[in-house]
């Protein structure tokens, strides 16, 4: 095994390292495994066998101290949450009812159990008014507001509509942000307070043959008018907010996290002061990575974001939302004329290419990548031919402008991302959660074999990365590259697209440099080589070591972020 350090000579800061010894794997290519890492104020210095690092540092006149706390366990670079909404997701475990179809974990690491039926939806729903009527009025949200759903996750079906809301919650507003947070529903008075009605656009305001409005809603601008007159109420103190914060890091160390990317910050309201003052705290034990929204901000502002970054809040790129919607929501962007598998029409692109080119040019023109919401292959193609005239304006060499989900893409496409060096970030947690669902409803069992198309990425040279896209899916890295690895629905155990599966070591690579080459700081992050953070997740068993199936089942101890042990709470 070689020694892989910095330069002899390099530290003359006289600060004692600290020398962890563990199975390291490194994702380094160069150097894939060690048994022994050095660290010095937040950075890797040298990674090797234990006789090598030690000589290192007693060469240099480096003082160091032993952990071995960990050499029976096994090291990994910190797992990086490609894409999530941090603050939605804090704020929705804390505040908002969970009345989804998956189980999942709260912020104290309690199960919340799914409702799959839909006698089970109905009797939830019941259950949060009843609690919501039973808080003393002052300690009530103005709405009773619930998150999760999915009308497709409901195994013998529901039509989920104002009637049906109106007849468990008569007397409150009610809202419900969908699973895919692309979809809202509403009761009537909820339609009410927000003024939807049938002038509105029918690609976004649902109403029945005989015209009335039924209390459904797509896409977040017209579903921001429910945050607006109250609903989904996210507000609260900078005492409460921080607080939910730190109660999501917490959980992220149990997850075996270091870095969170908010791949839309801005949303429902102005995050960068929270994120700031966040990162700031001692006890924040994840590091922040938010992508300002164009649509929200001013290049200025994002400008003095990125300047003033530090290795706890770094600002690198920007997100472009408003293109199209979900393919679970029939509201993503298919090739024109075409229509999902069950019949449904077409989505709509939310914003014209030209539209689009003049908010992206500026932050393109200062040096900024830009991360594309993208969920159909329609819009794959809009955003290709907005980027190929981006390039042929305003030349950039090695940008690294990012599609996130993609989830549709063709072999075509990935040519041509190829070739302009785009990047993008595959939603796989579909295959597990919605696999079925696309298979017989929106894309069919055909297309769906060819759905977040790691394989072919890793074909065609095409950087890549996984995500939850957390509050849609927990952000749970470990079963994220499961997924990846398996592809298999946890409802059916089908699997779909077996020629897509990665092996253990390439989803690995995925949640670490993969995230960290598509968020630009693979300078920084991702692997585990000297000159990098020292963020590791501490895992019982290596990823490759297990069976494939049993890798969502991996014990996670706990993070080392920048040197510093954090165990897990859960």
């Amino acid at each position: 095994m070689k020694l892989n350090s910095l330069p002899d000579g390099f530290l003359l800061n006289n600060k004692k390292a600290t020398l962890f010894i563990s199975n390291i794997v490194t994702v380094n290519k160069d150097q894939p495994s060690a048994e022994a890492v050095a660290v010095i104020d937040e950075r890797i210095v040298a990674v090797g066998d234990f006789c090598q690092v030690e000589n290192y540092l007693v060469s240099n006149n480096i003082a160091f101290e032993i952990n071995n706390s960990f050499k029976d366990k096994v090291l990994v670079p910190g797992f990086i949450e490609a894409h999530m909404h941090t603050f939605m997701t804090a704020a929705f475990q804390a505040r908002i009812y969970y009345v989804g179809q998956v189980d999942r974990s709260s912020t104290s690491g309690e199960l919340v159990k799914a409702s799959v039926t839909r006698d089970e939806f109905i009797t939830r729903l019941k259950e949060v008014v009843a609690d919501y009527e039973s808080k003393p009025e002052a300690e009530r949200s103005p709405w009773v507001d619930c998150w999760g759903f999915d009308p497709l996750l409901i195994q013998d079906g529901i039509e989920l509509n104002k009637y049906l809301l109106d007849e468990i919650c008569p007397n409150y507003p009610l809202a419900i942000v969908h699973a895919s947070m692309h979809l809202f529903s509403v009761n009537s008075k909820g339609i009410e307070l927000c003024g939807y009605s049938v002038d509105d656009d029918a690609h976004f305001i649902e109403r029945t043959d005989e015209g009335d409005v039924t209390g459904n809603i797509a896409e977040m601008e017209a579903g921001m008018r429910i945050f607006h007159k109250g609903g989904i109420n996210l507000q609260g103190t900078d005492e409460e907010l921080q607080s939910f914060m730190i109660k999501l890091s917490e959980k992220q160390v149990a997850m075996g996290v270091t870095t969170m990317i908010d791949a839309g910050a801005g949303l429902p309201f102005d995050t960068m002061p929270l994120y700031k003052a966040v990162s700031e705290r001692e006890d924040m034990l994840v590091r922040h990575h938010p992508y300002p929204l164009i649509e929200n901000n001013k290049l200025e502002d994002v400008l003095q974001y990125r300047l003033n970054s530090t290795p706890m809040m770094s600002v690198k790129r920007v997100k472009f939302v408003t293109t199209d919607g979900s393919i679970q929501g029939f509201t993503a962007y298919l090739p024109e004329k075409s229509t999902y598998y069950n019949n449904h029409g077409n989505g709509v692109i939310q914003r014209t290419q030209e539209q689009i080119y003049d908010a992206v040019l500026p932050y393109h023109k200062a040096g900024f990548n830009v991360s594309f919401h993208c969920n159909g292959n329609g819009t794959t193609e809009v955003l290709l031919d907005m980027i190929e005239r981006l390039q042929e304006a305003y030349p950039r060499e090695n940008a690294r402008h990012c599609l996130e989900h993609n989830q549709l893409v063709t072999e075509e496409q990935l040519a041509r991302m190829k070739k302009l060096g785009v990047v993008h970030n595959l939603f796989t947690m579909h295959m597990a959660i919605w696999g079925d669902v696309h298979a017989n409803e929106t894309v069919g069992p055909q297309v769906v074999k060819s759905m977040e198309p790691c394989r072919s990425s890793i074909n065609h040279g095409v950087r890549f990365s996984i995500h939850s896209d957390d509050s849609v899916t927990e952000c749970n890295p470990l079963f994220n590259m499961w997924t990846a690895v398996n592809r298999t629905n946890i409802f059916s155990n089908i699997t779909y697209g077996e020629y897509q599966k990665l092996t253990a070591e390439e989803a690995l690579e995925a949640v670490t440099l993969g995230a960290a080459y598509i968020s630009d700081e693979d300078h920084l992050k991702g692997s585990i080589e000297p000159g990098k953070l020292a963020d590791f997740a501490i895992l019982e068993h290596s990823p490759m070591d297990v069976d494939v199936m049993k890798i969502k089942d991996i014990s996670v101890l706990g993070t080392v972020l920048g040197g510093k042990v954090q165990l897990s709470k859960f």
